[in-house]
């Protein structure tokens, strides 16, 4: 074994650099899911950080601003208002809307962070989808609003790569929002209420999902009045229900250096011993 060790150092070498230079393998992750049915939120907050979710070192920040004309206690979580609990923007906005959408003045931005817990360290994650409820619209019996939700889009702030855009699409049988889907360089996704649907009902719901491999560290979107006839809509509301994520994977390099470091050993062991072996006795 010792001869053989010793006459085949080279190979040894070679091999283990080999394996250590193989592409390292990604360690699977498990996905996680922020669920407004057990989080909590403190009515009326515009921002707040949703510590430690299911577990996944992750925290989830949340920020609205813009024209925060809420309705009552709103931002709040609703368990059963929509689909499904959700945490609601219910808007009272007083701007005239009464012209080709976007309005400039009258809406908000809601920025949603992935951190590592504890910190405001930005964390990637992939596989992120979630859906909006009650995309609707109503110019009829005292009710006069549109919902429109436009600039979706995914921002790594690690790798500092371009904005990603997701994939919306509408839920539900007759579901009769507009859907518009596209890029950073022809424009960001957007939805556009088109009939009034029942809070409770699929047909407003809108999912928003980004690519498996698609890594972002925030998402964000704007909510504004989109165009009605008439001025000083009514109020107006949304659901943003729960989000699913994923971890990026962490690829598995240690076993890899062990690999070589365990070779580099050997090898140096062989040398040893050849040379030992070599010395002529007195």
């Amino acid at each position: 074994m010792k001869t053989f060790l010793s006459r085949n150092t080279g190979a040894l070498r070679v091999f283990f650099i080999a394996v250590a230079l193989q592409p390292s393998v990604p360690t699977p992750a498990m996905g996680y899911v922020l669920d407004w049915g057990v989080e909590s939120w403190t009515a009326g907050n515009t921002t707040g950080t949703l510590m430690d979710v299911q577990s996944s070192g992750f925290d989830i920040k949340i920020s609205i601003t813009g024209d925060l004309e809420f309705s009552g206690t709103s931002p709040s979580i609703q368990a059963s208002k929509f689909p499904g609990a959700a945490l609601e923007l219910a808007m009272d906005w007083d701007d005239d809307f009464d012209r080709p959408p976007p309005v400039i003045g009258d809406q908000v931005n809601i920025l949603i962070e992935f951190l590592a817990t504890g910190t405001t360290d930005a964390i990637q994650v992939q596989n992120v989808s979630y859906s909006i409820y009650d995309v609707d619209f109503s110019n009829s019996g005292g009710s006069n609003f549109r919902d429109m939700l436009i600039g979706f889009r995914g921002i790594d702030d690690v790798d500092m790569d371009a904005d990603i855009a997701p994939t919306l699409s509408n839920v539900g049988a007759g579901a009769t929002n507009t859907i518009t889907n596209g890029g950073p360089s022809i424009g960001l996704p957007r939805a556009v209420g088109n009939a009034t649907n029942t809070d409770s009902l699929s047909p407003g719901n809108v999912d928003i999902t980004f690519g498996v491999t698609d890594t972002i560290t925030s998402i964000d979107f704007n909510y504004l009045p989109g165009s009605v006839v008439g001025n000083d809509p009514t109020q107006q509301w949304i659901g943003i229900g729960n989000l699913s994520f994923t971890p990026v994977p962490e690829t598995g390099t240690d076993l890899a250096l062990c690999v070589f470091a365990f070779g580099a050993i050997t090898v140096s062991q062989c040398h040893r011993r050849k040379r030992r072996s070599a010395t002529p006795a007195l």
